[in-house]
């Protein structure tokens, strides 16, 4: 599938702060899987954010346009956002904007059956910010890079680094994080555990996700 992509320009009009506030929205509306009104809104903040020369509001309103892209199918598009949101988030030497981009870039390509280019990208951002004292952040990390590695075919290495996320995610209730960190680990049993972890991932809540549940 495609998405009909409608490229922010430069031209002046609203205030930063209208994107700013279009990222909420444009997130939510992607967990709840209405993807064209994410779409809208995310390329909405951009164009702002582009008109009132911030660069970095402009790239992460990218970069969140991707994983919408992803979760579209549009993978093209994807890659193409990802890779110019990379791109400006370098210029501005930016480290948790591109290792945050690499991440979700890095559960794309997984998604899209790309595994290896899929661990390429996860080991680079957790490598770049594997010092962050985040507990989301690192967790969120962990999981992908552990998510990568199982598929990649290297499920004890994988599980290992789902055991490091696992103390932070419980210490500070991370639940989507949980959700995801149970569904690798449920692939990586095979699909003889998919029902219980099924079950888990409604019962800590994450209700959003669980119509897409193997797209964690």
């Amino acid at each position: 599938s495609s998405l009909q992509v409608r490229w922010p320009t430069t031209r002046r009009g609203p205030r930063l702060s209208t994107a700013t506030s279009l990222h909420p929205p444009g997130m939510g509306e992607r967990v709840a899987g209405d993807l064209t009104a994410a779409c809208d809104d995310l390329l909405e903040a951009r164009r702002i954010a582009m008109r009132n020369s911030n660069a970095q509001i402009a790239a992460y309103a990218l970069s969140n346009f991707a994983e919408v892209a992803v979760d579209a199918g549009d993978f093209a598009t994807a890659w193409d956002a990802f890779g110019r949101s990379s791109s400006e988030k370098e210029a501005m030497a930016d480290a948790f904007g591109i290792s945050w981009g690499w991440r979700a870039w890095a559960r794309g390509r997984r998604l899209a059956g790309d595994a290896a280019q899929a661990l390429v990208l996860a080991t680079r951002a957790f490598e770049l910010r594997q010092a962050s004292f985040d507990p989301n952040e690192r967790t969120l990390l962990l999981v992908e890079l552990g998510a990568c590695l199982i598929a990649s075919g290297q499920i004890d290495e994988g599980l290992a680094r789902l055991a490091q996320a696992e103390p932070f995610i419980d210490m500070f209730d991370l639940k989507a994080t949980k959700a995801a960190l149970l569904v690798q680990r449920a692939i990586a049993a095979g699909t003889a555990e998919a029902a219980d972890a099924r079950q888990l991932v409604d019962r800590y809540g994450v209700e959003p996700f669980s119509d897409r549940f193997w797209e964690l």
